[in-house]
């Protein structure tokens, strides 16, 4: 059974709501009509009144209580319908990391909400016409995100609900508004404690966050690193006292790539955490980067890390066969824990240019490398990267004929002068970044609904970020150990080689040789009429960039320019292969 579908179809007479699947809940009753996808977490803090009542009916006492703005008091992953009748109103809400999608169209006399396209799709009856601008946005992306900001998506006339806030149609009129929901992240600075005090409180927040999300029948994936081993060890923690069932361990294991066959002993002591779990073992010579191109699943919109879904999906379908209700990861951990000398952008911007240098001295020594390599990324290049985009940050494989009708150049930089401005500490504005790139969820989405799968992070956890974003905030960065907070917190409850290990394994192999395994697809893919007729792609600008990444010869910022490329050449493919059928 799938995960679950909510539509709305809005007229001026009313709303009527459709739900359907297994991480859905319903309910109506006194003039309210709620119907939610996913889950709420914190339930007890809600303080909802007697009973035991289900995810959305919650949904219904909270708005009771408070109305819209109380709404902002939920956490979880979830996008709900609201349907107030007596007030003539519909509220379409998700939560602040984007959990689940919600979209909506005007069609003739009615509006549409629905939490995918495909369902908008079949309601028109018709191909939707692209929006060139969305597509043009999402080439000139500097990063790779799971989600776009903004409304707009890839078609034209259809609108995303964005992450963190609630859609508004009042009747009769059917007026739309937008508006935040959810209070922004805040970093709070001064007075925080001690190391072994914070600590201590971020292990109790991690806990409780995996408490929340480790329910029923749990599949945990183990990377041998500090972050899946911390979040196994609490949901151990709560196996052992009753509170769920671990009932697999998945793993990507490698033999041939020889960088990465060194992470199997560290995976090897991650399984003595939870010794009578069972234990999936997936070879991931055969789970190169781009192998998902031949089947990738359905996606509604372009995704820059669809090259990587190969072994996400391998991990989650494996869960799910392993008779997995949800799956636990480490995804989120990086953003906040990991420690970069960014306070070199902050002395140079301040001109402590003495002060910079021996802090790069001090890094490099640590890495045993040369302080200009460090210097460059974390004091450089974070002020140099709040400039104003220039015509030449247009990308190389966007034809010229696109880039003048949709006016690239100019929108980049209406963009970045549109942008709020940075935070004081540049540490902090890269880790919110890094927050910001993780909203939206397309693996859960697009592997993990189909089977009926809960994909749960709970390093995402507003209170978890929270408390990481403070300790950052207020604690003065050191090059050795890495992750120092998580390091401190799970002391004593990990393997001690994974408590101590300085670094994992880079995934880079698995990329070039996905590259290069998938060279002769990804030729055809780009060059194939749908695609290159749409004027889009300069196809042989993009085949001359993927042969030098074939031979190894790609920086970052060219790999990513050609994961944009392959990426939205797939889903323009998928997309002219689809035929939406009319629904009466």
């Amino acid at each position: 059974m799938s995960g679950g579908l909510l539509v709305a179809t809005v007229d001026a007479a009313g709303a009527a709501l459709a739900a359907t699947g297994r991480l859905v809940s319903t309910f109506s009753g006194g003039g309210l009509t709620v119907v939610l996808l996913g889950e709420l977490h914190y339930r007890a803090d809600l303080q909802v009144g007697p009973g035991r009542p289900d995810d959305a009916e919650r949904v219904a006492r909270v708005y009771r209580r408070g109305g819209r703005a109380g709404l902002a008091a939920l956490e979880g992953d979830f996008a709900f319908l609201l349907y107030d009748r007596p007030a003539g109103r519909l509220v379409a809400a998700r939560d602040p990391m984007g959990g689940h999608r919600l979209y909506h169209e005007r069609l003739g006399a009615h509006l549409v909400v629905a939490t995918d396209l495909a369902t908008l799709h079949g309601r028109r009856g018709r191909r939707p016409d692209l929006d060139l601008g969305h597509l043009a946005d999402y080439l000139a992306g500097r990063s790779p995100v799971n989600e776009p900001a903004g409304t707009s998506t890839p078609f034209r006339g259809v609108e995303r609900v964005p992450a963190g806030a609630s859609l508004q149609i009042d009747l009769p009129a059917l007026t739309v508004s937008v508006q935040p929901l959810f209070p922004p992240l805040e970093v709070p600075t001064g007075g925080v404690g001690a190391l072994p005090d914070l600590a201590a409180e971020y292990r109790e927040v991690l806990a409780a966050a995996v408490e929340e999300r480790a329910v029923g029948r749990v599949a945990c994936h183990v990377s041998g690193g500090l972050d899946s081993s911390a979040v196994l060890r609490c949901a151990a923690d709560g196996a052992a006292q009753g509170r769920c069932t671990l009932v697999v361990g998945v793993s990507v294991l490698y033999r041939d790539l020889r960088l990465l066959a060194r992470e199997t002993p560290y995976v090897e002591h991650a399984l003595g955490i939870a010794p009578g779990m069972p234990f999936l073992r997936l070879d991931g010579d055969d789970l190169l980067d781009f192998d998902v191109f031949a089947d990738p699943p359905q996606h509604d919109e372009p995704h820059p890390g669809l090259w990587r879904m190969s072994m996400d999906r391998a991990l989650t379908l494996a869960a799910s066969d392993a008779g997995a209700e949800r799956v636990l990861t480490g995804i989120g951990a990086d953003e906040v824990l990991d420690i970069h000398p960014f306070h070199l952008a902050d002395d140079l911007r301040r001109w402590r240019l003495a002060g910079a240098w021996r802090e790069a001295r001090r890094w490099a020594a640590a890495d045993n490398t040369n302080p200009w390599t460090v210097l460059r990324p974390f004091g450089g290049d974070p002020l140099i990267d709040r400039r104003r985009p220039r015509e030449s940050d247009v990308p190389p494989y966007v034809r010229q004929e696109f880039v003048r009708h949709t006016a690239l150049a100019e929108r980049l930089s209406e963009r970045a002068a549109a942008a709020s401005d940075p935070h004081p500490m540049a540490a902090v504005e890269f880790a919110l970044a890094g927050i910001r790139s993780r909203v939206g969820d397309p693996v859960r989405w697009a592997v993990a609904h189909p089977v009926g799968l809960i994909v749960s992070h709970p390093f995402l956890d507003l209170r978890v970020l929270q408390t990481g974003l403070t300790v950052m905030a207020n604690t003065p960065p050191d090059p050795e150990p890495s992750k120092p907070l998580l390091r401190a917190a799970m002391r004593g409850a990990l393997p001690e080689p994974i408590l101590t290990r300085r670094r994992k394994g880079h995934f880079n192999e698995v990329y070039y040789r996905g590259l290069l395994r998938n060279r002769d697809q990804l030729v055809e893919l780009v060059r194939d009429p749908a695609v290159a007729g749409l004027g889009i792609l300069d196809d042989e600008a993009v085949v001359a960039t993927l042969d030098r990444g074939a031979l190894g010869g790609l920086a970052v910022p060219d790999m990513h320019q050609l994961n944009l490329a392959l990426t939205l050449a797939r889903w323009l493919l998928q997309e002219a292969q689809r035929i939406p059928s009319a629904v009466s």
